[in-house]
Formats: structure tokens, sequence, C-alpha cells
């Protein structure tokens, strides 16, 4: 992942509020689409930096998680993430449009399947709303969601050989 992506994805979480167009283009209508949020690779962050938001939105947060190279006080190597492919796509799609329905807000999701290096990007939530609160409550809530009803399971690599399948939780209603 490069620094320039990076920065792009992470300056609007600091700026939320979105001023004239310099953070955003100005367009008509909300372009977020129905689209494949599983990835058999990492996310490119390059993808997500100028998503169109709708004249009302008023507020823009991202939410990456990226590949850390501890786990339990363990060095880790990489990580794998198996998942229920269609089951995880249905589920995320009815994360999103709750998000929607119960804070006002329009979100996306992606999500890495497969091997992935330290320091890769591993989700991303993109949340859009009116207001910074409703925004940043979302994308808290559609975060922590996922990890507790998302079929999707992360298989530790560690340095010293051995491999790790964290443990999970039971998957619970969305």
């Amino acid at each position: 992942m490069s620094q320039d992506a990076l920065s792009r994805i992470l300056f609007p979480v600091f700026v939320v509020q979105r001023i004239g167009s310099r953070f955003m283009p100005p367009i008509t209508e909300s372009k977020m689409t129905v689209r494949t949020r599983l990835k058999h690779r990492p996310i490119e962050l390059d993808e997500w930096g100028h998503v169109p938001a709708a004249p009302s939105n008023g507020a823009f947060v991202v939410f990456v998680g990226i590949v850390r190279d501890n786990q339990d006080g363990r060095k880790v190597a990489a990580i794998r993430y198996h998942a229920h492919i269609a089951l995880a796509e249905k589920l995320l799609a009815d994360i999103e449009s709750t998000a929607a329905k119960n804070f006002g807000v329009e979100a996306m999701v992606a999500h890495a399947v497969g091997h992935l290096e330290v320091g890769e990007a591993s989700l991303l939530v993109h949340v859009q709303g009116g207001h910074r609160g409703e925004s940043f409550d979302a994308c808290r809530w559609v975060v922590d969601t996922i990890k507790k009803s998302v079929p999707i399971w992360k298989e530790d690599f560690f340095v010293d050989g051995k491999r790790h399948f964290q443990v999970g939780v039971p998957i619970q209603p969305v």
C-alpha cells in the first residue's frame, strides 16, 4: 500500500466535514452501488479514495483494518482469511442496508479473503451521512457487526512457522 493511497483515504477521517468540492467531487446524486464485497486480494485503497457523495452528505468516514505484525504476544508473518463466500456476501449487503436504515447513512464494505501480508489492508468500511455523529456511529456499528455476524475466519501464520485460527464467536443475526 502506497503512502499516497493511505493518506488519501485517512485524511477525510480527520477532516470529516466536506468543504465545498475540495474533498468530494460535486455531483447531483449518490454513486454508491452494488458490487462484490469480498475481494480475493488485499483491499486496494486507491479504489476508494474518491467515492462521490450526494450533496446532502456532509460527512465521509473511513475505517481501514490493516494486518498487524503481532497477535497475543506472538510475531505474525501473514494471515489468511477464510469465508463462506455466498453467505458472507449476503450478510455484508444486509449490514450495509441495516446501517442505512438505522443510521440514515450510506455504507460500503470491502473485506479481503485469502493470503495477506503484514501491512496490507484487510477491511474497509466507507460511510457517508448528513453529519459526523451518525456517520462515526454507523462506521463503528458496521465494523463491530462484521466481526460478530459474518462467516469470515482469520488464520494467523507466525514467524516460528506455526499457524493458528482465531477463536471465533457464534455468528449472530444482523
